[in-house]
C-alpha cells in the first residue's frame, strides 16, 4: 500500500482520493507513477554515463548525474501536476489553453531527446567507439598534414643553406655543422609536436563528436529516441485524456470545493469581526459576483447614481 501511495504521488495527484476510486482508475494512476519511476531510472542511467565519461571520474560523475537526474525528474513531475484538470469554476480561452499545453508537451519531448542521446551511445557502444576512433584518426591526420606544411618551408630553406655551406666550406666546417644541428632540431621538434598531439587525442574521449557521428551516419539509433519520447509522453497522455466525469474528479471536486467554501465563510466572519472592532460598525463583505469566491458570474445589479448634494450630506452629516 505504501508503494502504491508513492506511485500515485509520482503521478501528480492526491493518493488519498485515488485509493477511493474504482480499480480501473487506480491502475491508471499507478501506471502513470510507474512510468515516472521508469523515467527517473532512465535519467539516472543517461546522466551518470554522460558525466562519468565527461569528467573521467566515477565518483564525481555519479554524484553529478544523480543531482541532474533528480532535477529533471522533479521538473517532469511538476509538469504532470500542471496537467491535472482544474475542477473549480473558471473561465479560460481554449486557444491559450491549447498553446500552453503544446508548450509543455514540446518541453517534455525536448527533455526526452536530451536523455535519449547518451543512452544511444550506451546501447550502440561498439558503433559509438568506432565513430570516436575514426574521428581521432581524422584529427591526427589533419594535424600531421598541417604540421608538415608548417615546417616544410622552413626545413627546405635550411636544407638549401646547408647544401650551399657544404659546397663552400665542406662537411667539417663549424657553419655546416651549425646548419645540420638546426635541421635536426627542427625535425625533432616536428616529431615532438606530432607525438604530443597523439597523446592528447588518445586521452580525449570526444563524447559529443562520437554522439554526432552516431546520429548522423547511423539512422537506426533514432529508434531509441522515438522510444524515449513515447515513454516520456505516455504519462501526460494518460492525464490529459482522463475525463472530468470520472470518480476521481467527482470526489476531488466535492472535497476541494467544500474546503474552499468553508475557508471562505471563515474569512468573511473574521473580516466582519475585524471591521466591527476597528470601526465600531457592523459591515458586510462586498460580493460583486453571484458565485463567490470563484467569481465567474458577475451580479447584474442596477447602478444607482446619487446627486452631489447626497455626497455632501453623507460627508458632513452622515
Amino acid at each position: 500500500m505504501k508503494l502504491n501511495n508513492i506511485l500515485c504521488s509520482f503521478s501528480g495527484d492526491d493518493y488519498h482520493i485515488v485509493r477511493q476510486c474504482s480499480r480501473k482508475l487506480r491502475q491508471r494512476f499507478l501506471s502513470i507513477g510507474a512510468l515516472v519511476a521508469l523515467v527517473f531510472v532512465l535519467c539516472v542511467l543517461s546522466s551518470c554515463y554522460t558525466f562519468v565519461t565527461l569528467f573521467d571520474s566515477p565518483v564525481i560523475g555519479v554524484f553529478t548525474g544523480l543531482i541532474f537526474s533528480c532535477m529533471v525528474t522533479i521538473i517532469y513531475v511538476l509538469i504532470l501536476y500542471t496537467l491535472t484538470k482544474n475542477i473549480f469554476p473558471h473561465k479560460t480561452k481554449k486557444v491559450w489553453e491549447n498553446i500552453s499545453l503544446t508548450i509543455r508537451i514540446l518541453f517534455v519531448c525536448f527533455i526526452s531527446i536530451i536523455i535519449s542521446k547518451p543512452l544511444e551511445c550506451l546501447v550502440f557502444s561498439n558503433v559509438f567507439k568506432a565513430e570516436v576512433r575514426n574521428y581521432k584518426i581524422q584529427q591526427l591526420d589533419k594535424y600531421i598534414v598541417s604540421t608538415n606544411s608548417y615546417f616544410e618551408a622552413e626545413l627546405k630553406e635550411i636544407r638549401s643553406l646547408l647544401d650551399k655551406q657544404k659546397n663552400l666550406t665542406g662537411l667539417d666546417s663549424l657553419q655546416t655543422k651549425s646548419y645540420a644541428a638546426l635541421l635536426g632540431k627542427k625535425k625533432a621538434e616536428k616529431v615532438r609536436l606530432v607525438n604530443k598531439m597523439k597523446i592528447l587525442i588518445s586521452k580525449s574521449n570526444y563524447f559529443i563528436r562520437g554522439m554526432i557521428g552516431l546520429n548522423t551516419r547511423h539512422g537506426y539509433c533514432w529508434m531509441i529516441t522515438i522510444l524515449m519520447i513515447f515513454i516520456f509522453l505516455l504519462p501526460p497522455y494518460l492525464k490529459v485524456f482522463l475525463s472530468e466525469h470520472t470518480d476521481y474528479y467527482d470526489k476531488k471536486k466535492k472535497i476541494e470545493n467544500r474546503l474552499v467554501l468553508e475557508e471562505y465563510e471563515v474569512f468573511k466572519q473574521r473580516y466582519a469581526l475585524l471591521l466591527k472592532l476597528q470601526f465600531r460598525k457592523s459591515l458586510v463583505f462586498s460580493e460583486p459576483f453571484a458565485d463567490p469566491p470563484f467569481n465567474t458570474k458577475p451580479k447584474n445589479e442596477a447602478t444607482i447614481f446619487l446627486k452631489e448634494s447626497d455626497l455632501l450630506t453623507d460627508l458632513y452629516h452622515g
